[in-house]
């Protein structure tokens, strides 16, 4: 019966000690230690200001723009900025408490 005890000891041993090592990469180099995981900062998203490509009034309505290869009226959304206003001679577009103002060409052009 002692002999049935340590033989149960000895297996239970075995037993335990491959489940501590099995829990370990076998591959892993030699004293290497897992990098601990940051924790995942929310990437801010950064919106880059529309590209104003081209500016169409008409007489007898309302003007509209290209932005970003994309037709755009007042109050339409272009690469998250609102579009406020748009002139014969720029476009304004806000996000948030930021506005800029777009236009073709540089204001002082000189002949």
């Amino acid at each position: 019966m002692v002999n049935f005890r340590m033989n149960l000891g000895v297996l239970l041993l075995v037993f335990l000690a491959s489940k501590v090592l099995a829990s370990q990469d076998p591959t892993a180099p030699l004293n290497w230690i897992e990098p601990k995981v940051a924790a995942s900062k929310s990437a801010i998203k950064k919106y880059p200001v529309p590209r104003l490509q081209s500016i169409v009034c008409k007489e007898d309505s309302d003007c509209y723009a290209v932005l970003d290869d994309k037709l755009a009226n007042v109050n339409d959304v272009v690469s998250g900025y609102k579009v406020k206003m748009i002139t014969e001679k720029e476009v304004t577009v806000v996000r948030g408490n930021t506005s800029h103002h777009l236009a073709l060409f540089k204001s002082d052009i000189k002949n």
